[in-house]
């Protein structure tokens, strides 16, 4: 973005005039015109939100993070120090099961929520030069 341009909030441009945002936002009722979409676009790029993706590596072990899971490595700890293996083992694989259903039931979100951006249609009306 251009450093000169005042960062606004969404919630001001309620409380300006017509005539304020457009000149805050260097337009005009006609629109832009073709070279000044170009020399904007070459100057901050498209208009669009990059998402960020995250390692499903770094998903999974994030779930062992967190107040049950560490109630649960305790448990583990404390059963393997006092001579319980079974209680120990047991409390691992909780602590697997746990992680593995919760990373699934994530992912399965995930991708439930990319289907639906999918069948998203985002459309825009804008002015260019007074046609629209």
């Amino acid at each position: 973005m251009d450093s000169s341009a005042p960062a606004y909030r969404t919630l001001d441009f309620e409380s300006l005039s017509i005539e304020e945002a457009l000149n805050i936002l260097r337009s005009s009722p006609s629109g832009l015109s073709e070279e000044e979409v170009a020399r904007r676009l070459a100057e901050v790029g498209p208009n669009e939100v990059v998402e960020k993706k995250e390692n499903p590596l770094v998903e999974y072990l994030k779930r062992y993070w967190g107040p049950l899971p560490w109630l649960m490595e305790v448990t583990a700890i404390l059963s393997y120090v006092t001579g319980r293996y079974i209680e120990a083992i047991i409390m691992v694989g909780l602590l697997v099961l746990n992680a593995s259903l919760g990373h699934l039931h994530a992912r399965s979100s995930k991708k439930a929520v990319e289907a639906l951006k999918k069948r998203l249609s985002i459309r825009v009306s804008v002015l260019r030069g007074g046609v629209g």
